[in-house]
């Protein structure tokens, strides 16, 4: 798995990705942090999307993984908002460096169930996971192409707030 460190707590990052991208996993993975694939580390389930269905469902997991020596968690990287028709892209396709080469604009942000809703982007397989970003940051993680109809995925809010109620003070 490819994908973005979404909090820290001491030597631990938390990488948030797709539930249904590790869910088949033996509750292991390879996380790989860029710039290059010689930083991997095994990374273990943390959290499955609240599997008792106490918050709305997210196609969301967390791996825990030991921060490698030289890697910087970037909280100043993440916008504080995101609005429907701010300009988008999404980085990374399976596994890989792939930055679309033309933007989307997102159509809906529903704070309440956690959902992010976006078109005209570039989405194939293997990009559940993947970081969405605007121009002024990071705004949530990619879960689901749906052809024409567009593409959805998680706002930061919604990730930030699983992760502050599963792994207490490790946004900050």
């Amino acid at each position: 798995a490819v994908d973005r460190i979404a909090g820290l707590r001491r030597d631990t990052a938390f990488v948030a990705t797709a539930l249904h991208v590790v869910e088949a996993l033996d509750g292991e993975a390879q996380v790989c942090f860029a710039p290059d694939a010689s930083r991997c580390a095994r990374g273990t389930l943390a959290y499955i999307a609240d599997a008792l269905g106490a918050l709305p469902a997210l196609d969301l997991a967390f791996l825990a993984v030991a921060l490698p020596p030289g890697i910087a968690w970037r909280p100043d990287v993440m916008a504080p908002s995101v609005r429907v028709g701010d300009e988008v892209r999404t980085i990374g396709r399976a596994g890989e460096w792939y930055v679309p080469p033309r933007s989307g604009r997102v159509t809906a942000v529903d704070a309440t169930r956690g959902t992010l809703e976006y078109s005209g982007l570039d989405v194939t397989t293997g990009v559940s996971g993947a970081p969405v970003v605007s121009g002024t940051g990071l705004v949530g993680m990619h879960t689901q192409g749906r052809g024409a109809a567009g593409a959805g995925g998680i706002p930061l809010a919604a990730i930030r707030a699983r992760l502050e109620r599963f792994a207490t003070g490790a946004w900050a």
